[in-house]
This record gives C-alpha cells, structure tokens and sequence, in this order.
C-alpha cells in the first residue's frame, strides 16, 4: 500500500486516473503514463489495484498480487503467454515518432510487449530521413502532430509521397489544423486523439496490418 497525506481525489478524476495521457498537471509538468504503466503492469501478471479515497486526507493505492507458482510452472506460464502476446503484432515492424519522449517510450513498450519491432524517434525531420532511406523498411508509421520542425501531417504527407500505401495512424491533442475528416483525406489510415485509450490504439494497428 502507498499512502500520500494530499487532498484526495474527486470522482470525477477517478475514475480516468488510470487513463494513458490523462493528467491534471500543467502542460510541461507530466505526462499522464505513471499510473497507467502501473495499473497495466499490474493486470499483466494478474494483479489489481485498489483505491482508496479520503476527501482531504489523502489517498491509499493498494497493489494486490498474485500468489506465486512453483518455479517449474511460472516459467511455462511466462513461455506461453509470450506466444500469445507475441502473435497479436507479429514481429511488425513499427516507426513511432513523437517529440515527448516519455509518451514515445510508453508506446513502443507497449507496441513490443504485443509483439512488434519498434523504432523510436523524437525528431520528426530525422524520422523522415530515416524513412526515406529506405520507405519499405516499416510496416506502419504511428505519429504525433504537434511537433518542432515538421507537423504530423506534414510527416504523413511525405512519407505517404514516397509510399502512398503505408498505413500511418496520427496521435494529437487538440489541433486546429486537423481532424479525423482532414486526417484520413490526406490519406491517414487512423486518427486517434489524446488522451487515448491502449485498446483503440492497439485495435488500430492491428487493424491496418
């Protein structure tokens, strides 16, 4: 159990706490992944967590675990969940480009833990340099629109001038410059705004495969 002594939390945020992105922080000040890398950990090894609010007194997150196995069992258990996992992406191989870096971490590590070949980067015009060395090198681009140097779209629209076939799926906040409707005009496979859900996400990879 964590306790912390601050002013608890309203229902309204419970129940999105555990959200991928969501975070009442100032932008800059955090990314929105800690509980969900935590709340995902847990139900990996088929653990759950408990909350326990008190309005003004603060909050108590309680970590449930499973009993272990014997030795000789667990490493057949972890042997064929392995292969299970391993066969949703199937050894894809994934360009994920976003300038956040911890946002960009926490999608290639869930990427690989499904199963795909993952390149990161966080520079959007190196991403693209990267591509067009080679545009048949990936299997499905996942990007960011609100980048330094080149936008999402950007990046979509000159990747797609070398491979017009390549799925890209487009991850953004709020974006004056597009929407799912502009998005797949241009050509965009997926469009999926944040904070978004892991499922959807991975639905959307899979399903432009």
């Amino acid at each position: 159990a964590v306790q912390d002594t601050g002013a608890g939390i309203n229902e309204q945020m419970l129940d999105r706490i555990f959200e991928p992105f969501f975070t009442t922080k100032d932008v800059g000040k955090g990314t929105g992944m800690g509980l969900s890398m935590v709340h995902g950990i847990m139900h990996q090894y088929e653990g759950h967590i408990l909350v326990d609010v008190k309005p003004g007194t603060g909050t108590i997150f309680r970590l449930l675990f499973p009993i272990g196995e014997q030795e000789s069992n667990h490493g057949l258990d972890i042997e064929l969940n392995t292969i299970s996992i391993n066969e949703e992406l199937n050894d894809a191989r994934l360009l994920v480009v976003d300038d956040d870096k911890a946002v960009a971490k926490f999608i290639s590590n869930l990427l690989e833990s499904r199963g795909g070949r993952v390149t990161t980067m966080t520079d959007s015009q190196a991403a693209y340099d990267l591509f067009s060395q080679d545009p048949t090198a990936f299997d499905l681009i996942i990007t960011d629109q609100t980048m330094p140097g080149l936008t999402g779209v950007e990046l979509a629209q000159k990747m797609l001038a070398l491979r017009p076939e390549l799925p890209v799926i487009m991850c953004t906040g709020y974006s004056k410059q597009v929407d799912e409707e502009k998005a797949k005009a241009l050509g965009i496979r997926g469009f999926l705004a944040k904070p978004m859900e892991v499922n959807a996400l991975l639905s959307l990879v899979v399903e432009n495969l």
